[in-house]
């Protein structure tokens, strides 16, 4: 369905503007009307849901709302062009006044002047207008009235605005949209390799469709595009993890909140960045950077996660059980911002250390809640969640918790057995079986017997298992 978006500014009217609309090829029929809007009347109206074809729209003076009573103009709009707003504004000014009756668009002329400056007209498409002067109606049509190149129009023929005279001009003319433009695009232009963002994607939809692991999309220099340029981007084709799209130089543009010199999406984002000739904006969709670096426990691997098992399901050769940095910048740019000791070598990631529990001795892996980085930077390991229970911490900030070996997020506590006492009743049959010559007597000095082990090799309540998936 097509859409005619109509900036309205009417003023010097009584009553109600009431906007009507007709089929150029069934001019008697009227398809649809507005409800009455009070004068003066300011406002972005859209006409949705039309016929890609030409039709007639109509403004009239209402008494109450409903009943079109004045026309007050006409024009044809070709609902078909798509992405054009029609532009209706009234500019009235008196001749001789010093008053900026056009927030600085336009002033009205002097007395004895015979021209009409109007800046707004001297920078947009003007498709038609109208002049009208209190006593004489509409001037437009005759011939000592000029439009001008220059914007507004001039007297000829000897004409001249005399003192204290009043004017009305009604223009109707093209600008931008009515609506945002994220709804709307030029058509699609396919990313199968990295890009420059410039006319062959501009106003388009963006599909993702890159054959690596990474696609790159650079900008130009912000202040290259237009003030209502725009592109939409979606990733959920394609072979890549993430897309990046970069700015140039020193320039950021908008982000969530923040300003920034690099975006990187991931599968299944969409997003949308507007410019406005000095800065870019960018209108999220998928909220899926809030989600980044989050942890969940679920049945199967979702889009945008990695399985957190220190990379161990990555190749079945034990060297190569890491990921590179290169395939998942998103993830590098969550692991920079950590805070420090969140992240640790390879050496320390795979150091055991000796702990007691129970009196047991025991090795254990401390540091494999972490992100581990290789030497050079170029490889990440994934904590390891495997086989491993989790607990809230208890403390949010830098106080240091004497039972973990490992502080922070991530960080690792050994297991434990609370401290208790097993207690019996004394007396001289302890240690007995039922062979009467079977028997233990505890007396000084003596260590006495271990009872036979009971039990597994761990201690655990009840479960069921989950994998755990980091969002990436």
């Amino acid at each position: 369905m097509a859409l005619i978006g109509l900036t309205v500014d009417f003023s010097g009217y009584s009553g109600f503007l009431v906007i009507a609309w007709r089929k150029a090829s069934s001019p008697t029929v009227i398809q649809g009307q507005s409800d009455g809007i009070p004068f003066p009347a300011d406002l972005t109206y859209p006409i949705e849901d039309l016929e890609p074809v030409v039709y007639t729209v109509q403004f009239w003076q209402s008494a109450n709302g409903v009943t079109l009573d004045t026309l007050l103009r006409s024009w044809s709009i070709d609902a078909a062009i798509g992405g054009g707003q029609s532009n209706v504004r009234r500019f009235d000014f008196i001749v001789g006044s010093s008053e900026d009756v056009g927030d600085g668009v336009h002033l009205a002329p002097n007395d004895q002047d015979t021209s009409y400056r109007n800046d707004l007209l001297a920078s947009t498409e003007v498709l038609d207008y109208t002049v009208n002067k209190q006593g004489f109606g509409d001037l437009s049509e005759r011939t000592q009235i000029t439009k001008s190149s220059l914007g507004g129009f001039d007297y000829t023929n000897g004409e001249v605005f005399a003192q204290d005279e009043e004017y009305g001009l009604t223009v109707y003319y093209r600008a931008t949209a009515v609506t945002a433009p994220s709804s709307r695009y030029d058509g699609v232009y396919d990313a199968d390799a990295n890009f420059t963002l410039g006319s062959a994607q501009i106003r388009k939809l963006v599909k993702a469709n890159w054959p690596g692991a990474v696609g790159v999309i650079n900008l130009n220099p912000l202040t290259s595009y237009a003030n209502d340029d725009f592109v939409r981007i979606l990733t959920h084709t394609g072979q890549q993890n993430n897309v990046r799209i970069m700015c140039t130089g020193l320039d950021k543009i908008w982000f969530n909140g923040v300003q920034v010199a690099e975006i990187v999406m991931g599968k299944g984002d969409n997003l949308t960045l507007y410019f406005d000739g000095t800065e870019g904006y960018v209108e999220d969709n998928s909220d899926s950077w809030n989600w980044i670096g989050t942890v969940r426990w679920g049945y199967d691997q979702r889009v945008n996660e990695l399985p957190l098992d220190g990379c161990a399901f990555v190749s079945n050769t034990p060297a190569l059980q890491e990921l590179s940095v290169a395939d998942y910048p998103r993830l590098k740019s969550f692991i920079d911002s950590l805070p420090m000791g969140r992240v640790v070598s390879y050496s320390q990631w795979n150091t055991q250390q000796e702990v007691t529990v129970a009196g047991n001795k025991k090795n254990v892996f401390p540091w494999k809640g972490m992100f581990a980085l290789s030497a050079d930077g170029t490889k990440v390991k994934l904590p390891d969640f495997r086989n491993i229970s989790v607990r809230t911490l208890r403390f949010y900030d830098a106080t240091e918790d004497g039972e973990r070996l490992v502080q922070g997020a991530g960080g690792f506590q050994p297991e434990d057995i609370i401290g208790h006492i097993h207690g019996y009743n004394p007396g001289d049959r302890i240690g007995e079986s039922d062979n009467a010559n079977d028997r233990d007597v505890m007396v000084p000095g003596n260590t006495g017997k271990d009872t036979n082990r009971t039990g597994g090799t761990e201690t655990r309540t009840a479960n069921y298992g989950l994998p755990a998936y980091i969002k990436i």
